[in-house]
Parts: structure tokens; sequence; C-alpha cells
């Protein structure tokens, strides 16, 4: 349904301006009782996951745009977070009822590391987001990755974003109830979001450049991009992606290493690899292939590393052979 909301004109903030969305009418409806139940103290923290390029960001600012209150939508762009880091400042600042937009925007960072800062955040800050009555939609790699206490009991509901035969727009809708039971059900059948019907399903339009300075929001994201090559290659990031492409890897042979196996060859707990395992099957899911978003010099050291690592394998293969033979 179309929707016309007032706002302050940017460019002269004594003048009002109507701005006109797109909203499914069930979902309208959701957002209104948000904001009725916020203005009683009840918490309203959104997750929004899905596939990258699906449409996450742009569902997560209509929103946002949509509660947030009349004198603060012209300067949403200011409270659309794309670096973890930045969140404390953006929420300590914000005022009662804004809506704000934590988007994960790490496309060269494995969804787990994503998870970790934003966990991290979560515990540190939701006070504060209670105590301001603030209302958080948060884009995710994937929701089943976010700590437990947070995914099940402080959230109100999941919008999972998907596409159709290549046209982005389609959305899920889940509850408190069924986000908690595609929670528990999904995870242990690997991240399965179809083992949960939601409530209802609905599409949605990019109408977000009309409210939002597009251009400028994703020249921030790309700057945080920037940043998260550097990161990569700085830290000990690279030999994770390594490993788990190398896991991703033995999966697809005939014969694959059993855990203990690849356990010793990168020296870690068949526990570690059992978390690989986990990270490269929610890659697969939410983000495509681990090594898709990253410049050519850092794939190519990365391809550099997997293939020794292969010729490592091949060799602990023909051990295994060798000793079988050795004892016939």
């Amino acid at each position: 349904m179309k929707i016309k909301l007032k706002q302050k004109d940017p460019e002269n903030l004594d003048t009002i301006i109507e701005r006109e969305i797109y909203l499914d009418g069930i979902l309208k409806d959701n957002l209104d009782l948000g904001m009725k139940q916020l203005h009683k103290d009840w918490d309203q923290v959104w997750f929004i996951d899905g596939p990258e390029g699906a449409g996450k960001s742009v569902l997560a600012a209509t929103l946002a745009y949509y509660v947030s209150p009349e004198e603060r939508r012209h300067n949403l762009i200011d409270r659309i977070i794309v670096k973890i880091e930045e969140a404390p400042e953006v929420i300590k600042t914000a005022n009662p009822f804004d809506g704000i937009v934590i988007d994960e925007s790490f496309g060269g960072m494995s969804s787990a590391g994503f998870m970790n800062k934003l966990n991290k955040m979560l515990q540190r800050m939701f006070t504060e987001i209670r105590a301001k009555n603030l209302f958080i939609f948060i884009v995710a790699p994937t929701f089943m990755d976010i700590n437990k206490y947070f995914a099940i009991w402080r959230s109100k509901c999941l919008l999972h974003v998907y596409s159709t035969k290549g046209e982005r727009g389609y959305c899920s809708f889940f509850n408190a109830d069924r986000k908690k039971k595609l929670y528990i059900i999904g995870k242990k059948k690997f991240y399965d979001y179809q083992c949960v019907f939601p409530n209802f399903r609905f599409r949605f339009t990019n109408c977000a450049g009309s409210f939002v300075d597009w251009d400028a929001y994703k020249a921030k994201k790309a700057a945080k991009n920037l940043e998260i090559g550097d990161e990569i290659l700085s830290h000990q990031s690279i030999e994770k992606l390594v490993r788990e492409e190398v896991v991703e890897n033995n999966e697809k042979r005939e014969e694959p290493l059993k855990q203990k196996e690849l356990a010793q060859l990168f020296g870690c707990s068949t526990s570690s690899i059992k978390r690989y395992v986990r990270d490269v099957r929610a890659d697969q899911v939410s983000e495509g292939n681990i090594l898709s978003n990253l410049n050519t010099n850092e794939v190519r050291t990365i391809q550099e590393k997997v293939r020794t690592i292969h010729k490592e394998v091949r060799t602990i293969q023909d051990e295994g052979v060798n000793n079988e033979e050795k004892d016939e």
C-alpha cells in the first residue's frame, strides 16, 4: 500500500515535506503495533537476514524511516550503522523512539566474525537501547548465528529476505513464537529456513532512494568494505578463510578427510573443525562463495595458501594408502 509520510526538508529544516513509500498492509499493522508497544517500554528489536544482494538494506531503511518520528526522518542516514564500532555513539546520541539500522555491510568478512562483534555490542548496549525506547533493525547474514538470548528472548521478530527466479523483493515474517522454533529447529537442520512456516509472506519495493541519499549510503558502505579488506590481510582472517575453503572443498571429495585428519592438518582441535564446517555451510546459505567479495590480490593470496594445504591433504591421503598396503 502507498503511504505518505511527513519529514523536515533536509535543505530547509523549517519546511515540512512529504515522501511516499510502499508497505505491505499486514507488515504495516505489525510496525504500528510495535510502535505502540515501544511507547509502553516493550523492546523492539527486529532481525532482517537473507542472501547478499536480496534487498535487506533497502527493507531495513524503509522500515526505520516509517517508525522514526516525523522530526527525525530527514537524518535517518546518520542512524544507519555500517560499522559495529560506531553503534555505541549512534545509540547514545539518538533521541527517544528513533528508528536505527545496524547493517552488517561486511562483504569481506565471514558471517561468524560479524556475529561475534554484534553479540558483544548488544550485550553492552541493550540497557541503553531499552531506556531510550529505540526501534532497532539489525541486518545480518544469518539470524541463526545471533546469541541465543537475543535471538529468542530479546528480539520481536525475524524478516527473512530472499529472491525468486532472480527477482528481489520477497520476504517471510516470523513472529516471536515461530522465530524461536526456527532458531532451534533450523540450526539443527543446518540453517534450514523452510522447516517452520512463516506467519505471512510479503513483497517490498526499492523506494529507499526517495527518502535517503542512497549514493551516500552506498559510499559509506563501500568505505567500510575497503577497511575490511585491509583488516583481513593484517589479522588472521586469511588463515580462517583458507581453512574454510579447504573444508568446503574437502566435502566435495569422493573420499573426504575425516575431521580428525583435518584437525591434524591445521594443528587444531576437532571442535574447531566442526565450527569451520558450520561456518562454511552458513556462508553457502547466506553469502554465497566466501571468496566472492575479496579483491584480486586477496583472492590470489588465499588461493596460494589453499593450493599449499591441498598438497598436504593429498600427502596425508597418500600416506594412508601406503599404510594400508603395508598392512596387507
